[in-house]
């Protein structure tokens, strides 16, 4: 139904030197010998290597993309991994795995300027929070699940920010109606850090109403200490920092019903170093 438009936002508290790689696209086999010289912290990739279904496993390395390089088909493992390169495609049918920890990871090292299906651009935003990375966005991206109730359980912190907050952001387009559900959950929970950036739903975009307080929700934890009285989330921190939020969203942590309390009760309650909200427009 159109009409004024709604802009509601919970943040719901509810406990009811260089080393050159030069393979002049040729298929390589064997590729480890070629990420592990141990006197080279920088390996420069400048043409296409294809690892023709094998598996790398990298450590502390900084991975140098230039003059159109790309690494395809196959899987690399991980650990505290720096990138520089610029906002085109570098990876292509490629799984990453570990602990990177990339800062300000680029969905355009996936997509290149291909942005046109929702449930592939979450897909890689979630590849990257898998791999414990931040995650820079310079534009509106659509993000979508396969279907309502989709979700990803992964556990690992979610942190996002924007180039500019006014064009920079995430556009909801699955509905996740029941809290229990989002886009991104687990028992455990995790940090959150969103900034500079504008989350945004598709029913508000398209000058929809709604009579439902939340339909979108972004992330979420569960847990029940009624059935388990041990169970507590692992949270350390919740920052919503300089962000629009346009449309019925909701960034949720949920349990049990007899478990209300107010943010700074449950902040205490589970040794939460820091909860912000600030600057937020809706």
């Amino acid at each position: 139904m159109m009409g004024k438009v709604h802009h509601i936002f919970f943040l719901i508290i509810l406990f009811s030197t260089a080393f050159h790689i030069s393979c002049a696209k040729k298929n390589i086999t064997n590729n480890n010998g070629l990420f592990h010289h141990r006197n080279n912290d920088t390996i420069v990739i400048n043409q296409v290597i294809n690892l023709e279904g094998n598996l790398i496993t990298l450590k502390n390395k900084k991975l140098l993309f230039l003059n159109e390089g790309l690494i395809k088909n196959g899987k690399i493992i991980g650990e505290n991994i720096s990138i520089s390169a610029p906002e085109t495609k570098i990876f292509e049918n490629l799984t990453l795995e570990g602990d990177w920890k990339i800062q300000n990871a680029k969905l355009e090292w996936f997509l290149g300027n291909d942005f046109k299906n929702p449930v592939k651009n979450f897909s890689v935003l979630n590849q990257f929070v898998k791999i414990k990375s931040s995650i820079l966005l310079n534009k509106m991206v659509s993000i979508g699940l396969l279907h309502e109730g989709d979700y990803s359980n992964e556990g690992r912190d979610i942190v996002i920010k924007g180039v500019n907050k006014e064009n920079s952001g995430l556009l909801l387009t699955t509905k996740n109606t029941n809290q229990f559900f989002s886009y991104f959950r687990a028992p455990s929970g995790y940090n959150v850090s969103l900034k500079n950036l504008t989350l945004m739903s598709k029913d508000y975009k398209d000058g929809l109403t709604s009579d439902n307080i939340s339909e979108y929700y972004f992330s979420g934890t569960y847990f029940q200490n009624q059935f388990n009285p041990q169970a507590k989330p692992s949270i350390d921190s919740i920052i919503i920092e300089n962000c629009n939020i346009f449309g019925n969203i909701a960034i949720s942590f949920n349990g049990a019903h007899s478990d209300n309390q107010t943010i700074n009760e449950f902040g205490a309650r589970n040794k939460i170093s820091k909860i912000l909200c600030s600057k937020l427009s809706f």
